[in-house]
């Protein structure tokens, strides 16, 4: 404070030393801008009190007031509107000491404007005149409140000498206040509802809910009305609160209806929820994100609870695929839908889930409103602490899949069939077609012509030829059947073995080049069968060259090894690379180079 209308701050301290009376000067927002050391020394408080609002450390009893009275807050009022002096007669008032103890003072109170020439509200002096046995024993007989003690376990004589409950409301981490019934004017608040509203009690105290636009004028008559209807009781009513600020705060509130002197008042109790709103609406919108992306998987996905198996969520395609909607679902388990024998399998598949405590991945058949289906089905146990809790399923529609499988099983066995007729019916007229021709080619040579001559050459020739097919077909046919065993394998020492039977069977010229070749994760075998394709081919097609050269070479990315044949040799139109790799499929005569055709589907 630098003084009062210009009268120098340690002036003013100075005087207020030898004023023997207690004096408190406010500020027109009812903040405390200096006191006498008589109210200092006479009400046991220190000169922090400056800057506080007056209801923190000095407030009265409203119920102890008369009907039509002045509680402290309204005749500070009185002076600010009107701009004259208002004086009370002897009341109790609470303090609250530097220890942050309440005293229970009787006093006679008064409050003076001071303005300045304009008429502008400047000041307020509070005077407070301690009452002595006299004035509190006429105070008792004319209010009849201060002369017993009461009940104090009812709720309407809770303020008679009750300075604990006082406390507890002052201190109280939950936002409270007093409302009257009739005019709607706050009579009392504590910090945290001040601390909620993001006033100052004084700016609260003695305004009504209208007025700091916490109700509109019909919403105010509605909210009295119902709670009225219901005895003044309600509890965990939500309700949108506007601060000073104008923020819309969440709000619970339980009221109680209670005599505040002869005034009938709601107590009114609120737990700002603002935040707990906050994170329920962002838990609805991340569930709700969560159910479309649940609902939108195009495979069928459950949920089951561990202990029942029995259902507890289901998707969009699931409903769809076993017919079933998941209201029919919900709650139920396997042996209220499907056969028991499938429902046993079903149990069993569960509960092994549990038991082994991982996933298990299996293909089922499935009983639906459709007809049976094959599933393939993971299944993953949930566990929380190390209780399970659920079993979450994804299938997947595999009937056309299966088959297609089945088909092709099917057609295997028909070409193992058809194999084994080619090695047993076809090989022994060839061998016979083939032994004849060689017989009349050494035998009768000098009887035949030049042209009878070259028949049997070209009969031998394409006997020897059939001969080769048929062993690249029973190859071939065989290959499906043969069980793939993987391991770590040599692809130096595999070529080397490939290049050195080519060789050993026909002179190779030109270059090889191999070079340094990582090891692959393969059937060792099935390897050696690929690359004597792959270079023998690279061989052949690169034998009408001068110099011929083949390239053998690996690249490894990651885990993935890329091996490469290549030759200077006749290649082929890229137009017909699709071919490549199909049985009997040549982009090359026979006139140009030999083969059956076989070759290469063997190797994709």
């Amino acid at each position: 404070m630098n003084g009062i209308r210009g009268v120098p701050h340690t002036d003013f301290d100075f005087i207020f030393k030898f004023i023997p009376e207690c004096y408190v000067i406010l500020s027109p927002d009812n903040k405390i801008l200096a006191a006498t050391d008589k109210y200092l020394e006479t009400f046991g408080v220190g000169d922090g009190i400056r800057g506080k609002s007056l209801p923190e450390v000095f407030f009265d009893h409203p119920k102890d007031y008369s009907s039509g009275g002045f509680s402290l807050s309204l005749s500070l009022q009185e002076v600010m509107q009107h701009k004259v002096a208002h004086s009370m007669p002897v009341r109790k008032y609470s303090v609250v000491a530097d220890d942050a103890s309440l005293k229970t003072w009787f006093c006679k109170v008064s409050h003076t404007p001071v303005l300045n020439s304009n008429g502008d509200l400047l000041y307020i002096i509070l005077k407070t005149d301690p009452a002595g046995p006299e004035q509190i024993k006429n105070a008792d007989a004319d209010t009849g409140v201060f002369a017993g003690q009461g009940d104090k376990t009812n709720i309407n004589n809770l303020y008679d000498g009750d300075e604990r409950f006082l406390k507890i409301f002052q201190v109280s981490p939950v936002p409270l206040m007093i409302n009257d019934v009739e005019t709607g004017i706050f009579m009392y608040v504590n910090s945290a509802f001040s601390k909620l509203m993001k006033l100052d009690a004084a700016d609260i105290i003695g305004k009504t809910t209208i007025e700091l636009k916490i109700h509109s004028e019909k919403a105010r008559t509605e909210t009295v009305e119902n709670l009225i209807g219901h005895d003044g009781r309600t509890a965990d009513i939500e309700f949108d609160l506007r601060t000073a600020t104008g923020e819309i705060r969440k709000v619970l509130t339980s009221t109680g209806m209670l005599d505040f002197g002869r005034r009938k008042c709601f107590l009114v109790a609120m737990v700002d929820i603002t935040h707990l709103k906050h994170l329920e609406n962002e838990l609805r919108k991340s569930n709700h994100f969560m159910e479309t992306i649940f609902d939108n998987i195009p495979n069928m996905v459950f949920v089951k609870d561990a202990v029942n198996l029995g259902f507890v969520r289901f998707n969009n395609a699931g409903e769809k695929m076993l017919g079933y909607s998941r209201e029919e679902l919900i709650g139920k388990n396997d042996f209220d839908f499907f056969p028991d024998e499938q429902a046993v399998f079903f149990t069993e598949k569960d509960r092994s889930v549990f038991a082994g405590g991982t996933l298990i991945d299996i293909e089922e058949p499935i009983a639906t409103k459709f007809g049976e289906r094959w599933l393939h089905t993971k299944k993953i146990p949930v566990y929380e602490n190390g209780i399970p809790l659920y079993l979450v399923g994804i299938s997947e529609d595999i009937t056309e899949i299966k088959q297609q499988r089945d088909a092709i099983l099917a057609l295997n066995a028909e070409l193992e069939a058809f194999s084994y007729s080619v090695s047993h019916d076809l090989r022994a007229p060839l061998r016979a077609i083939s032994g004849y021709a060689s017989m009349l080619d050494s035998d009768a040579k000098h009887l035949l012509t030049d042209n009878g001559n070259r028949l049997i050459s070209r009969i031998i020739f394409n006997a020897q030829k059939m001969g080769r097919l048929i062993d690249d077909l029973l190859a071939f046919s065989q290959l499906g059947r043969k069980e793939v065993q993987k391991k770590d394998t040599d692809l130096n020492e595999v070529v080397e073995h490939v290049l050195a039977d080519l060789i050993k069977a026909n002179p190779v010229k030109g270059i090889i080049n191999t070079g340094e070749l990582h090891n692959v994760y393969a059937d060792r075998a099935l390897v050696y069968l690929v690359m004597t394709n792959l270079i023998s081919n690279a061989i052949k097609y690169s034998s009408g060259k001068e110099n011929p050269v083949i390239n053998i070479s690996t690249e490894k990315t990651g885990n993935e090894v890329t091996v490469s044949v290549k030759d200077n040799g006749a290649g082929f139109d890229m137009e017909y690379s699709n071919k490549l790799f199909g049985v009997f499929q040549r982009l090359h005569s026979a006139n140009e180079f030999e083969g059956t055709g076989v070759g290469l589907a063997i190797v994709s």
